[in-house]
């Protein structure tokens, strides 16, 4: 069971990551017309703060889809922390989609990273969150506006605590 599942996360990591680490992390993202984002009801929580479960309603969402074994992924996590401390959590959230692994990889992931991440973590072990959203490529992050539209999207890392990401986000929060 251990090598199937060690060979799924191997393919998914060929198809799903957009390529090497990148030099420098982007400060854009792709403007979308807008459609609405699939709800998180059914999904299950990995909180790395501690207990969750508020409301998302009504706040900005950066949702950022991502994995342990995906080194873009990984670089861009410390600018998303970043960003979410920036903001009031009144206004905006981060979700962090992780995709396809267990509880146990992700306790063991956390503290090999930078900087501790305070935003909610959805386990979507079996990838259905992953479906719903319409992701190929890993990392991918969606901005959502208070009436739950996705306005934004990136494809591959960014840098999140960006002078131009963050303006984006401060519009999102006072329409």
């Amino acid at each position: 069971m251990r090598l199937v599942r060690g060979l799924t996360l191997a393919l998914l990591a060929f198809w799903l990551t957009p390529g090497a680490v990148s030099a420098e992390l982007k400060d854009t993202l792709e403007e979308l017309s807008g459609r609405d984002a699939p709800s998180f009801n059914d999904a299950q929580f990995f909180d790395p703060s501690g207990p969750g479960g508020e409301s998302l309603t009504g706040k900005v969402l950066l949702v950022n889809f991502w994995a342990t074994w995906c080194p873009p992924c990984i670089e861009e996590l410390p600018s998303i922390q970043q960003t979410r401390e920036s903001f009031s959590r009144d206004n905006f959230e981060v979700v962090a989609v992780n995709a396809g692994e267990t509880p146990a990889d992700i306790e063991a992931f956390l503290p090999t990273l930078p900087v501790s991440l305070t935003f909610p973590i959805v386990l979507d072990q079996r990838l259905t969150v992953y479906a719903d959203w319409q992701v190929r490529p890993l990392p991918t992050t969606f901005l959502v506006d208070r009436h739950g539209v996705i306005r934004y999207q990136a494809i591959g890392p960014r840098d999140f605590a960006s002078d131009n990401i963050r303006s984006i986000i401060q519009g999102l929060i006072d329409e």
